[in-house]
């Protein structure tokens, strides 16, 4: 649930059908989490409760079947811009939140005309990100916190870009 992009253009049929699945799981025994991040931060405020059939928190722990623990958080907590400055990370956001309106304002005039999309705003929006994360060190932040809870890694999705890897013997898997 993003509550910085408005999620009406956003949210799809298979979005919908995919909270319905989850659910569904949940009524037979599944264990639904949800842990939010800066987007859905309102529901911070309710961690360790139970809203329906999910459990918000602010993090959690994952034993895989091997022995090996994982912490699994959203991540924002190791971002510069949202730890340090928020007003600039939601002004980003706003920005980004444009230019894919206008994105999709432009992909529709095009399909109209049976023209090739562009995707021209993708490659900028994640020029702009690849920017400003350049020296901010986040995955280093993300290894910590794994090192000093003496976990073996580190699952989150902050950034949205899958990119499993590892960093001073942790690993660090961000989820799309």
């Amino acid at each position: 649930m993003d509550t910085w992009y408005s999620m009406g253009r956003r949210w799809k049929v298979n979005d919908h059908a995919v909270i319905q699945k989850l659910l569904e799981k949940s009524r037979h025994g599944c264990q639904l989490i949800m842990i939010p991040g800066n987007h859905d931060a309102l529901f911070r405020l309710f961690d360790g409760a139970d809203i329906g059939q999910i459990e918000i928190r602010q993090e959690d722990e994952y034993q895989t079947a091997d022995g090996s623990r994982y912490l699994i958080t959203h991540g924002d907590q190791c971002d510069t811009f949202c730890d340090r400055i928020p007003f600039l990370a939601a002004l980003g956001a706003l920005s980004e939140s444009v230019a894919l309106a206008l994105d999709d304002l432009q992909k529709e005039l095009l399909a109209r005309f049976g023209r090739t999309k562009w995707g021209g705003i993708d490659w900028t929006i994640q020029k702009v990100k690849n920017m400003t994360r350049k020296h901010d060190q986040f995955e280093q932040r993300l290894v910590a916190l794994a090192a000093d809870r003496e976990l073996d890694g580190i699952i989150c999705g902050h950034f949205h870009l899958p990119c499993p890897a590892t960093n001073r013997g942790k690993d660090l898997c961000q989820l799309r």
